[in-house]
């Protein structure tokens, strides 16, 4: 796995390798091939990845993002904003723009939206249950659509997290299945049969 901290260009290196991106400086090898050979296509075949990106409007503030959102979902203050931008840890960021954020910085911007809209769910329920108003069908619609985004995104985080696990702790054990399948021990490399 590749390890580090929000915007060191974990996403950048795989995106250049991917081939989605091109490098503006120095060079990289794939597989043996230098990223700027005709062969690189091919090596890239031998590998695969997925990179998430949750939908923000990269033009705004996380701030305006949630805002934005609060907007149209329909909800009648922009109260706690500032505290789910502070549980999801992007308090700080300021005026900076959503288009420079990191991957992992924009994917939390995508778990606030995705609270919010469960604020607003719960707004909803309460306001349906306790006071007997009637629920609105666009704004209903689109929390509902967001909220099951968020879950989404959450989700793959999760599974990203637990199969890279899996990976981690496997990746000894094939060649000690393979070697105890060829009939040899697992210090004695390579197997030979006859």
């Amino acid at each position: 796995g590749i390890v580090g901290k929000n915007g060191a260009g974990k996403t950048t290196l795989i995106r250049l390798l991917c081939g989605l991106q091109k490098p503006s400086s120095g060079e990289y090898r794939l597989y043996g091939e230098l990223y700027s050979s005709k062969q690189i296509e091919k090596a890239r075949r031998r590998m695969g990845a997925v990179v998430e990106t949750p939908s923000i409007y990269l033009d705004m503030t996380a701030e305006e993002n949630l805002k934005e959102q609060y907007c149209v979902l329909g909800l009648p203050a922009f109260a706690g904003i500032g505290n789910i931008l502070e549980l999801v840890g992007l308090q700080h960021t300021g005026r900076k723009r959503a288009k420079h954020f990191s991957l992992g910085m924009r994917q939390r911007l995508g778990i606030a939206v995705a609270l919010a809209s469960l604020a607003f769910l719960i707004y909803v329920l309460v306001k349906t249950l306790f006071y007997g108003d009637p629920v609105a069908g666009y704004p209903t619609l689109i929390c509902v659509i967001l909220f099951l985004g968020g879950i989404q995104l959450l989700s793959l985080g999760i599974i990203g997290e637990y199969i890279g696990r899996i990976f981690l702790e496997t990746k000894g054990r094939p060649p000690y299945i393979v070697a105890s399948i060829n009939g040899c021990r697992h210090h004695e490399r390579p197997c030979k049969h006859g």
